[in-house]
């Protein structure tokens, strides 16, 4: 290569202050996301509905993640990180000003339009964090920017689980205060993350971080076959279809089947629900952390979905004998190992699949998780609620022992790593 035609390279200290905005915006999205669901004793109380209706309104992000995945992809693709994320946080709030508003007891409908254009902004910002990764970071720093992503989007859906406590006896006045607040406090943090977009985020650096990054850019027009044809992506598609919908089946279904089983079900709900989700943030760190040290991606998915299903059937097994330590546990080592592989199966669905657009590959695989989330859900929700039997439950660990079998099929291959190991000048300011 001539010296004229060398390519500089640069890591800009802006990217991480980027990240903070869409980590924040997909934590308190993710806040809001189970905020209803935790305490769905209170929203049935509250609003006089049942189980059924209050899981939707953590379902919500499903339906737009099934149904608008590629439209929601490719609007990111067109106008780029800025304008894309400026109208996520506008939807934000804006659902959070009409749930300020639905505090009529008879107004269940209008609490759900309150939620669904978040839903969108939830969907879009979780498909913005691989193609920040791409544009702003180096590929060994990838899964850990999804990573922090992840975990960010746990922390968030763990300060829900603090909910139960602090509705615990609370008569209606008290509720319909609690809610008001709790909508109004994100729209403010809303309103603060749009004035630094405004002032701080831009689409792209001046110099790429890596060879891959420039690649990248360089292969934006490939068509969609391209991914449609590729085996590994498909069968790490299956493998997210059985698998991933479990972040969200358990949660939502923690209030049910904890309040169900246990006499103190407020308590050990709030630190079930606590544990699980605070454990998935560690995870979310320390697998990506792993990879990058040693990304062999498919031994690491294998490790980690054949762990998971030990504190998954320790995890029934406390249900089933109403040991709530027993569930504190297995819900501890669950969110550790479960959201690890979650962020290998999505930043390795990336890998194989570069160089096309991160936003459509992501938001692939994140469809084909809220298909299989909302599946679980329903089916958990709607059995346990009409035969009161935990058998039911035994589909979490059917999903797993599936996606061993998708990833058996799979090959190694390594595209964007291999795109970046040709010599260049890097450069670090």
């Amino acid at each position: 290569m001539e010296k004229s035609d060398e390519i500089k390279m640069k890591s800009y200290k802006r990217r991480y202050l980027i990240l903070a905005v869409i980590t924040i915006a997909t934590s308190i999205s993710c806040f809001q996301l189970l905020e209803h669901s935790s305490i769905g004793d209170v929203i049935i109380k509250y609003y006089r509905v049942n189980y059924s209706l209050v899981s939707w309104t953590a379902l919500l992000s499903n339906i737009s993640g099934i149904f608008f995945f590629y439209p929601i992809s490719k609007f990111i693709t067109h106008f780029g990180l800025r304008k894309s994320l400026f109208v996520e946080l506008f939807f934000c709030i804006l659902g959070s000003i009409i749930r300020c508003t639905a505090l009529g007891r008879e107004q269940f409908w209008l609490l759900l339009i309150g939620k669904i254009l978040p839903s969108f902004s939830l969907m879009a910002l979780t498909y913005q964090a691989p193609v920040l990764a791409a544009i702003w970071f180096k590929p060994k720093e990838a899964a850990l920017v999804v990573g922090i992503n992840t975990s960010m989007c746990t922390l968030g859906l763990g300060i829900s689980f603090a909910l139960p406590k602090l509705y615990d006896n609370a008569d209606i006045e008290k509720i319909r205060s609690l809610l008001f607040y709790t909508s109004l406090i994100t729209a403010i943090i809303f309103a603060t993350l749009l004035l630094l977009t405004y002032f701080f985020v831009i689409d792209e650096p001046p110099k790429p971080p890596s060879l891959a990054a420039q690649k990248r850019k360089d292969n934006t027009e490939l068509p969609l076959k391209f991914l449609l044809t590729n085996r590994n992506f498909l069968l790490l598609f299956c493998a997210a279809f059985t698998y991933c919908g479990l972040m969200q089946s358990i949660p939502v279904t923690l209030n049910q089947l904890i309040l169900n089983r246990f006499t103190n079900g407020h308590d050990t709900l709030s630190l079930a629900g606590t544990l699980f989700q605070f454990a998935s943030i560690a995870g979310g760190l320390i697998s990506p952390s792993i990879s990058k040290k040693y990304p062999k991606y498919r031994l690491l998915l294998f490790a980690h979905i054949i762990l998971v299903i030990i504190p998954t059937s320790a995890y029934l097994y406390g249900l089933w004998t109403r040991s709530s330590l027993c569930v504190f546990i297995s819900l501890l080592f669950f969110g550790l190992i479960y959201s690890g592989a979650h962020v290998l199966i999505v930043d390795y669905a990336i890998e194989v699949s570069f160089p096309f657009p991160e936003s459509i590959s992501s938001s692939i695989i994140y469809m084909a998780s809220m298909s299989s989330g909302l599946i679980l859900t329903q089916v958990v929700t709607i059995c346990f609620q009409k035969w009161k039997s935990l058998y039911v439950c035994f589909v979490f660990v059917l999903v797993e022992l599936l996606c061993l079998l998708y990833l058996s099929f799979m090959s190694k291959e390594t595209k964007r790593l291999e795109a970046d190991r040709a010599p260049a000048d890097n450069e670090k300011v």
